[in-house]
């Protein structure tokens, strides 16, 4: 025997490497299936559009969030005038949140119309934050399918100053924008 030399030790070491080394590559045949409540593709965000309307879902801790928003922009500054979001629910009806410019009067809330009829009671204002007010806009399964089937959907609020302001929105995309948040959240 070489002085110094441990045969033993040796052995043991290459052995041991041998058996990591054939772990690791077995390692890269197992099959892990793909984790529920992701974006396909490892995305980490998608941002589609369907003709008026905006899909924008992300990976968060508690799955894939999504929200569909359609925005009104005024027509000199190009500000956003109002902003409507969905958040698709588990339940099936989406919440929704209207955002409204300052200056109206909060008390008398938003009124929305489909085919002539105004949609729930008028819809209150929550709160006020730096890119403006907020009224929760949430509809029940038949309201919801009526604001659908709309083309436009007119809106009312009235300023300050007393003057009601009416506007319409394109419901147009909106049914395949939460069609494919959907399945996307599945």
């Amino acid at each position: 025997m070489v002085s110094g030399w441990n045969c033993g030790g040796f052995w043991r070491l290459v052995v041991d490497r041998v058996r990591w080394s054939l772990i690791g590559f077995a390692s890269l045949f197992i099959i892990v299936p793909a984790v529920a409540g992701t974006l396909p593709n490892g995305a980490s965000a998608i941002n589609e559009v369907y003709h008026e309307w905006h899909l924008d879902c992300r990976n968060s801790e508690d799955g894939v969030k999504c929200k569909i928003s359609q925005r009104l922009l005024e027509g000199k500054s190009q500000q956003v005038f109002f902003r409507i979001e969905f958040t698709p629910m588990a339940s099936g009806e989406p919440h929704g949140l209207m955002i409204t410019p300052f200056g109206l009067s909060l008390v008398e809330g938003v009124t929305v119309e489909t085919s002539g009829e105004t949609v729930g009671d008028v819809y209150a204002f929550s709160t006020c934050l730096p890119t403006g007010c907020e009224a929760p806009f949430d509809l029940d399964e038949l309201q919801f399918k009526n604001f659908l089937k709309t083309e436009n959907v007119k809106f009312a609020f009235t300023t300050l100053k007393g003057k009601v302001v009416n506007f319409q929105l394109s419901t147009a995309g909106l049914s395949d924008a939460l069609t494919r948040a959907s399945f996307l959240m599945k």
